[in-house]
């Protein structure tokens, strides 16, 4: 069986007389391609020219697809590719029809581009005055607006505090806002005043953090102790309470503000700490972004208080010295240096550099006696 018996395809010829005697036959044959969707039928034109003065052939060949919009048979017949009747291009009558037209075909439509930027532009700003009233929403009482609530989880007591970073922003009392955050006492909190929300914070409310015993108050009474800490929201007030117990687990103070993921800027005396997130995030924008340490410690800094107006000690100079302290040892533990029966104190130089494994290694890459073979051999 020869290749157009068994592809289906039916070649018509067509030939025409040209000026000058030249002659030129045009063959043009049909295959039926089959993919998920539809039937695409490709068309093959070959144009050839004799030259009676050179004798010379010339022929060119072109592939044209049509995409019918019904599925064609098994054999379809050139009549529904060119989309005229059966005694427009038949094959007994192809001769006479020197001058008929060539096939038409059809292009897939492209599919038309939904939602662009200045489409979604323009329907923002059909609703850019809603989304400003829920903004402005936000700032007051929100749906009570007509008058303070009960508290949700206690219902003694009127509801004037809403979290900031809790979703939803309920409002409570004090005493039940306190209970919320026993374990997220980085949260800001706002207090309503009678006209506005104003700051405030939940060492001013009372809350103690425990830094060990899982978060229980420790058997031995101690007194509380307000650290500065900063984080990503901002820099805010804790008041924590270290474990002092006379036993083998007791832990060094900056050992246990490691444990609750805060690094702590001295080692004897703690009073200012910064978070691993807070630590985390400027490194990865330092290295995507190039973004100066300044630049970021002053915009976690107005996150809090915008204006400046209050009186804080200057961190910048730990926070620089804490950065570096974290690189380091992020070097190390991604160097897999932290479980490595050399210690890390007795690192060598070059311990955390990253060998390249295209280059040679003996005893890896290197077959045996490599150092014996002469240089000429390649």
């Amino acid at each position: 069986m020869s290749k157009r018996e068994a592809t289906g395809s039916r070649p018509v010829r067509k030939k025409r007389r040209g000026n000058k005697g030249n002659s030129m036959f045009t063959f043009s044959s049909l295959d039926p391609v089959r993919n998920d969707k539809k039937v695409v039928e490709n068309v093959r034109v070959w144009n050839v020219s004799t030259s009676e003065k050179t004798g010379r052939i010339r022929g060119t060949r072109k592939t044209l697809q049509h995409f019918p919009k019904v599925s064609p048979p098994e054999e379809p017949s050139p009549s529904e590719v060119a989309g005229e009747t059966e005694e427009a291009i038949d094959v007994e009558e192809a001769g006479a029809l020197a001058d008929s037209e060539t096939v038409r075909t059809r292009r897939p439509k492209r599919k038309r581009v939904k939602g662009n930027d200045s489409t979604k532009m323009e329907q923002w700003i059909q609703h850019r005055s809603v989304f400003l009233d829920e903004l402005l929403r936000l700032d007051g009482l929100g749906d009570a607006s007509e008058g303070l609530k009960p508290c949700p989880d206690c219902a003694n007591h009127p509801g004037s505090l809403r979290c900031g970073d809790c979703f939803g922003g309920v409002l409570r009392c004090s005493g039940c806002m306190v209970s919320a955050h026993k374990s997220l006492p980085l949260h800001r909190i706002q207090l309503w005043n009678g006209d506005f929300f104003e700051n405030t914070s939940l060492e001013t409310l009372g809350l103690v953090v425990d830094l060990s015993h899982s978060g229980e108050k420790c058997p031995m009474v101690t007194e509380s102790k307000c650290i500065f800490v900063i984080d990503v929201s901002g820099y805010h007030f804790v008041r924590v309470r270290f474990c002092v117990c006379p036993h083998t687990s007791f832990l060094e103070t900056f050992r246990q503000l490691l444990r609750v993921r805060w690094f702590p800027a001295s080692i004897l005396q703690p009073k200012t700490v910064f978070t691993f997130d807070l630590l985390d995030t400027y490194h990865k924008i330092s290295m995507q972004g190039k973004l100066n340490l300044y630049d970021f410690y002053n915009a976690i800094m107005q996150k809090t208080d915008n204006r400046g107006h209050s009186k804080i000690e200057y961190r910048y100079h730990e926070m620089s010295r804490c950065v570096r302290q974290w690189r380091h040892l992020k070097d190390i533990k991604r160097g897999a240096a932290g479980h490595s029966i050399v210690a890390v104190d007795d690192l060598g130089d070059g311990a955390l550099a990253v060998e390249c494994p295209a280059c040679p290694h003996p005893g890896r890459n290197l077959p045996p006696g490599w150092e014996n073979e002469s240089k000429d051999k390649s």
